[in-house]
């Protein structure tokens, strides 16, 4: 007996069984309070199926008719009266009569259940046979099964068939083209059944894994319990968001073009077109006949040209940009792909709902401390009233202590004095630096996000640029689709970013700071395959193989991840399990293939 994620199943031949269907004869019924099992003798033995009563709705109470007069005044502040004892009590409901007698041929359908150290089957469908021709045609059904797939010779492996429920639209792909529908949740249908035994196969599980249809959907931050603000859920968080925030135009990238953002364009170009103000002066005959013919300087159809103060106040308000050494280590990268864009602790720190979430576990770690405190200053003044009554002997642990603390104050969960903003910011920091040294991101030194204004200025959600907020927020968190609900969960983020006055401004990213990209295997698999490529073609060093001028054989994870150490220092917290789902990942694309002994070579 074999266990999935969907229930038991056992093999019949090369077919994994888990719905059955026989056709025998009826020989002992057995009735129970909820249930009742028909012992079914199909020819190769007696089995148990036990059918489930089907659930009987409760009896409505019976109402009293209403009176007329002062009786139903006088009714309505009188208490009921109690009914007797012999009719409080529900009586139990009679089971059900038996779907067929003994001795019947039955046709029954059910799924296989381990019981007391046996089988047994859970029905789904029991009925009559309607004819006696219904036995021996299923045996010679079930034998022809037997020939052609269950034992068959040349028929392969068992191959899972794709599942047979049709895909579901996307909610915010639906609300894109209008086509949005409510829809009435159904219960779900018992599966039908074709022939016999394991003619029904489990569905695939991992279809969904190997080929997902949308990234994993989070609870909003604002939405989260005190008891989930923790560290941990953070880096959860912060994690979720690098792996599956929506990629940026390359115009919008902080690459090392050094292109203006598109608010920049637009205030330099209203400032250079700003019309001056009319005056009048006295023109010469020469100037009064030649206007019509030469266009006046002054006039609205020169070509405007960027002045000094332009140019001074451009260079005031343009945003802080990458580096030359950015732009350096960009050419010194051996990342060629381009649509990939590095995350900034100064990006990361201006994503509103990232922002949000740090602040609410900055909060609340502060008032866990500030509770813990508050009981430890209890404990220590029980102790110091039962030394004075003379029960405990004069020594107080906490009689070293310079000063108190106050109990909820800040400087439980950081310096003292310290605000809000700096907390956050160490947070992020240790958010990173735990991702880091568990192998989940890795350093990037190719083109990265745009880094935005600070957050406060920023009203909305991180994920509307570019579409509507119902469809880029729907992408990474767990929100309602309604308006309502998403100018609540605005307005919170805007308020609870704005309401403390003492974090200040953030500050500005500095032109060195360096970026990370998360370590998916769709990423590493070009690494991988370079690397596979680089072992292949490296010329053996054996005299053996130099004499037989045979190629090495591809390498394992193991040895892959070794190259991948020695040639770059920013792999060495990478593990090997992330080798082996980039190769798994390239083996189902069709990019590698396990030679055998665990070694992996590309695709040609």
């Amino acid at each position: 007996m074999g266990y999935w994620l969907g229930g038991e199943f056992y093999w019949l031949g090369r077919i994994p069984c888990r719905t059955v269907r026989i056709v025998g004869m009826l020989v002992g019924i057995q009735t129970f309070e909820k249930r009742t099992v028909y012992s079914v003798d199909d020819g190769s033995g007696v089995i148990d199926c036990a059918y489930r009563h089907p659930i009987q709705p409760p009896l409505s109470p019976k109402k009293r008719p209403p009176t007329e007069g002062k009786e139903s005044v006088l009714n309505k502040y009188q208490r009921p009266t109690k009914p007797p004892l012999s009719t409080s009590k529900p009586t139990p409901s009679a089971p059900p009569p038996p779907l067929a007698r003994i001795g019947a041929s039955v046709h029954v359908v059910g799924r296989i259940a381990k019981k007391h150290e046996t089988r047994q089957i859970s029905v789904e469908e029991l009925k009559k046979c309607s004819s006696s021709n219904d036995e021996p045609s299923h045996w010679l059904r079930v034998c022809e099964l037997h020939r052609t797939s269950y034992f068959a010779l040349d028929a392969g492996p068992f191959v899972i068939p794709p599942p047979s429920t049709p895909e579901t639209t996307l909610p915010w792909a639906a609300s894109l083209t209008g086509n949005a529908t409510t829809e009435e949740p159904q219960t779900p249908s018992r599966s039908s059944v074709a022939s016999s035994s394991a003619h029904t196969t489990p569905s695939s599980v991992c279809s969904d894994i190997t080929n997902p249809k949308s990234p994993p959907r989070l609870r909003h931050p604002s939405r989260l319990h005190t008891r989930d603000l923790n560290a941990n859920t953070f880096r959860i968080y912060l994690k979720h968001y690098m792996d599956n925030a929506p990629p940026e135009d390359d115009a919008s990238a902080t690459s090392e073009s050094g292109t203006e953002d598109e608010e920049d364009k637009e205030i330099g170009f209203s400032l250079r077109n700003t019309p001056g103000t009319p005056t009048k002066r006295k023109t010469s005959p020469y100037i009064q006949s030649t206007s019509r013919l030469m266009p006046s300087r002054g006039g609205n159809d020169m070509t405007p040209r960027p002045s000094k103060q332009l140019k001074v106040m451009s260079s005031i308000d343009a945003t802080p940009r990458a580096s030359s050494s950015t732009s350096q280590r960009h050419q010194r990268s051996s990342d060629h792909d381009l649509a990939m864009q590095g995350f900034q602790l100064s990006h990361l720190r201006r994503v509103p709902e990232l922002a949000l979430l740090a602040r609410r576990v900055v909060e609340a770690e502060a008032k866990r401390r500030g509770r813990e405190e508050k009981k430890r200053l209890q404990a220590a003044d029980g102790s110091e009233a039962a030394r004075k009554k003379g029960k405990l002997p004069a020594h107080n642990p906490y009689s070293g202590s310079s000063k108190p603390i106050v109990p909820g104050s800040l400087s439980a969960a950081g310096k003292e004095g310290e605000g809000i903003g700096p907390k956050m910011k160490r947070l992020f920091r240790f958010a990173i630096r735990q991702l880091h040294d568990e192998g989940s991101i890795v350093l990037w030194y190719g083109a990265c996000r745009r880094i935005r204004g600070d957050y406060r200025g920023i009203p909305r959600l991180s994920f509307d640029a570019g579409g509507s907020i119902e469809a880029k927020s729907s992408c990474l968190w767990r929100l309602s689709s309604t308006s309502t609900s998403i100018d609540s969960t605005r307005s919170s983020i805007s308020t609870s970013l704005t309401q403390d006055n003492d974090e200040g401004e953030l500050s500005d990213p500095p032109p060195d700071e360096e970026a990370y990209v998360s370590l998916t295997p769709t990423f590493l698999l070009d690494i991988v395959e370079r690397t596979i490529r680089e072992t292949v073609s490296r010329p053996p060093q054996s005299l053996f193989r130099q004499r037989k001028a045979s190629r090495l054989p591809g390498p394992t994870p193991e040895e892959i991840l070794k190259a991948l150490q020695s040639s770059d220092g920013r792999w060495d917290r990478v593990g090997v399990w992330a080798i082996k789902d980039s190769l798994e990942v390239g083996r189902a694309a069709g990019r590698v293939w396990c030679v055998g002994g665990d070694r992996w070579e590309v695709c040609e």
